[in-house]
This record gives C-alpha cells, structure tokens and sequence, in this order.
C-alpha cells in the first residue's frame, strides 16, 4: 500500500523541490513544513501537482507542532541543513537536536519509514545505511529504494551504482565530459583490477559501519567519491554493482572543476593504491 502522507522538513531547498515533484507526480500526498510561508509558499506550489502538498509553517522547535505533523504521517523526511550559524540556527541545534527529535516521535508514533538526509560529514552518520548522492538531482530518487531493498535484502556492505552497465539510463551528459568519464574509469578499473566502471559518480548506499571502518578518509573534495568505492572493492567487502538512471542537471552550474581537481583525484590514486599493493589493509 502506498503511503498516504509524506511529511517533509526542509522542502524548499533544491533536494526538497524535486521531491515535491516526484512525490506528487505519484499522486502521493505531501505535507511541507517551511519556517517562511510568505517567502517559500508560492516556490513550493508551483513544483506540486494540484491538489497533492500541504504547506506549514512552524518554528522548527515547535514540539507539539512537530509531534503533531509526525503523528498523522506515514513518511518522514528531513533535509533541514545549514553551512553556517546564525543565532539559534546553530550546528548542534539543526544537525543534532532537531534529527534526534523527530527520530524520538517517530518512534513514539511508530512511523518506520524515517529519512534523514546529514548535512555533515560522514563521520556524523549514525543510521544503519549511508547514503551518498550529489545535491543536483542528477540521479533518481526511484535507485534509492532499490539500493535500500538490495543491502537489506542480501546483507550487503554496499551497492554501487553503475551508469554504464546493461540496463543503466543516462541522458543529456555532455560528450566531452563523457569521453573523460570513460578514459578516467577505464583507467581506474586497469590499475586496481576490477570491473567496477563508474567511480566517478557519487550515487552509492553503504553500511554506516562500513564508512567507520574505512576512516580515515584522505579525501577533501569530489575525489572522496572515488576513495570510498576504491577501499570497499580494494578490502574485498561485501558490494554488489546494479544499474541505475543519471540525467544531466537543467538548471545551475556544475562545480565540478576538472583542472583544479585532477591532482586531489591523483592523490587519491596513488594513496588507495599504496594501502592496496603496500600496506595491504583488509577488512
């Protein structure tokens, strides 16, 4: 049965827009909660099918509200981030406070269906699943659930998506950025030998434990999405590699610069493959 209502904290961000779209589009019911309804109100309709999302406003430390909304959903997800602090829009109460309560009324009202999408880094991660996915929309949020089903379904240490394998979809890449793509990961998968094809995308589910594991991350950029797979395929984890869809972003401008990243994408070669070859960390 589908769920009847989906509560989202933090819709009116980009992430939270195509949700709305997606969501409605499956005639799925939403409820938005923004903190400005003058300001997000008219932004947040226009990506609704009529009919289909509920906006409110509240203070996001509005208990009783919160409790409220959780109690009538059937879904819960939170987006709500910040890169910065202002007043009370402080780190500890956005990305620790606020998560563990609504986690505590999930529970409280038996929503199981609860999603939490950090803002921080890794380390923070404390659900039983990680996922990591560029913030453009680029991949589709329909992979998610099969990532989800797959590594509880076989106990998987992770899934690794894969644009360029029978049965992916990928459209509007641009060609040039493509044959880079492809030179780059055949690379890749020569030097490591494996059969992994597309380490450049960021896509991909992991066992929280799993990421604890691997730390120290050396990565500090877009390269991190290339050590993290390197390291699970590398230590002979437990992964599995499974189709996926990829669009090209319409709107905004990529920030992926292929000049001033190519020496931390080296880095991160040589030192997955000193840990690999030399130093011969397993699981």
């Amino acid at each position: 049965m589908k769920p009847r209502n989906c509560l989202i904290f933090g819709a009116s961000g980009q992430i939270g827009r195509n949700l709305i779209r997606k969501l409605t589009q499956k005639n799925l019911k939403v409820t938005a909660v923004t903190r400005n309804l003058h300001q997000k109100g008219y932004i947040l309709k226009t990506q609704a099918n009529p009919g289909y999302l509920d906006i409110v406003e509240t203070n996001l430390f509005n208990q009783a509200k919160i409790e409220e909304l959780i109690s009538k959903a059937d879904v819960c997800i939170n987006l709500v981030g910040i890169l910065f602090e202002k007043g009370p829009n402080n780190f500890t109460n956005i990305h620790e406070k606020f998560p563990a309560m609504i986690s505590k009324f999930c529970s409280k009202h038996n929503i199981h269906k609860f999603i939490h999408l950090s803002a921080l880094g890794i380390e923070n991660a404390k659900g039983d699943t990680t996922v990591i996915m560029m913030a453009d929309m680029s991949d589709d949020i329909e992979d998610l659930k099969k990532y989800n089903d797959l590594i509880e379904r076989e106990n998987l240490d992770a899934v690794l998506g894969s644009r360029f394998i029978k049965g992916s979809e990928v459209i509007s890449y641009p060609f040039q950025k493509l044959i880079l793509n492809r030179i780059f990961n055949l690379f890749v998968s020569l030097i490591f030998w494996n059969k992994y094809n597309d380490y450049t995308n960021a896509f991909k589910i992991y066992k929280t434990k799993i990421l604890k594991d691997l730390m120290p991350l050396v990565s500090e950029s877009f390269n991190i999405f290339l050590e993290i797979p390197l390291k699970v395929i590398s230590r002979k984890y437990n992964y599995k590699i499974i189709p996926i869809r990829w669009m090209g972003r319409k709107k905004g401008k990529a920030k992926f610069k292929i000049k001033e990243l190519r020496s931390k994408y080296l880095f991160t070669l040589i030192y997955c493959f000193i840990e690999k070859n030399l130093l011969n960390i397993k699981k």
